[in-house]
């Protein structure tokens, strides 16, 4: 098979028509190379996983693991099969196939993916101390492949420190945070979710004005498009203000985040919002 129709098959895929080029792979793939067979799957199968179409990805995947491929690959389609397990929540089948996908490569690039979505897993069980555990060896793994960027280990600190804080191990995660974030000062969205962690941890425990401080550091570095984030910010600032009895400054909040959360009316944090309201406005 020319090159030429190998990269047509391959804009195909990311030119919305997955489904096209998956029937044109097939008719053509006695011309294919193992490689070139491997690798338009693995974009077909990606394509297909984010754009929510499970039962496409899934049947992808088990054509693809029929096929003469190599280790990597089929590592990879594990990956991907526990990536479908992970959307579903059925995390234990997820891990099932991570164990699996590790267990096959030693590719760093693989491993650090498949030990992130491990820990993600484990977060959500929760098992806070493997969680831990999978997302430092991802960190490992991701510093001995070439092509890691930066944003790759800014996600398993995240996990790592929002463990440590919802354990209640507060040492743990500034000592964390201390070591990271200078590291990191140009990732303002991984400053603002920090802050919001922390914000979190300080609420619960009832210190309104620490908890405050940090909701607003939050709000201050989230990105102007994650609107949502941004009402979900100004709202527990409001929450702050309403336990140290500033309710005009808790009214504006509140008043604030429903701009930003007005395209999602459904949504749970918009009628909190709306309830606070109604709840701190002057009788």
């Amino acid at each position: 098979m020319s090159q030429a129709n190998y990269d047509t098959i391959k804009d195909m895929i990311y030119k919305d028509s997955v489904s096209s080029a998956l029937d044109k792979m097939l008719a053509f793939e006695k011309a294919l190379t193992d490689d070139e067979t491997s690798d338009l799957f693995i974009n077909i199968i990606h394509k297909y996983w984010i754009d929510d179409k499970s039962n496409k990805a899934m049947e992808a995947i088990n054509m693809l693991m029929k096929r003469k491929i190599d280790i990597d690959t089929y590592s990879e389609a594990l990956l991907y099969k526990g990536r479908l397990y992970m959307d579903s929540e059925d995390y234990g089948s997820a891990i099932k196939e991570f164990n699996k996908a590790a267990c096959k490569t030693k590719n760093d690039n693989l491993l650090a993916r498949i030990y992130y979505d491990m820990s993600r897993c484990y977060y959500m069980i929760p098992k806070r101390n493997v969680s831990i555990k999978f997302a430092y060896k991802s960190i490992e793994h991701h510093k001995k492949h070439e092509e890691t960027n930066d944003q790759d280990i800014c996600d398993n600190i995240e996990t790592i420190i929002h463990n440590y804080l919802l354990m209640k191990k507060l040492k743990s995660a500034k000592l964390i945070y201390d070591e990271w974030v200078g590291k990191n000062a140009s990732k303002a969205n991984f400053l603002s979710n920090m802050h919001g962690y922390f914000g979190d941890y300080y609420f619960e425990a009832g210190i309104w004005d620490t908890a405050l401080s940090y909701y607003k550091l939050a709000y201050d570095m989230c990105d102007t498009t994650r609107q949502s984030t941004r009402g979900k910010y100004l709202l527990f600032m409001g929450d702050c203000y309403s336990k140290v009895g500033q309710v005009e400054k808790a009214l504006e909040a509140y008043k604030n985040s429903l701009q930003l959360l007005q395209e999602d009316k459904d949504d749970e944090l918009f009628q909190y919002a709306y309830e606070r309201i109604h709840k701190n406005r002057p009788k």
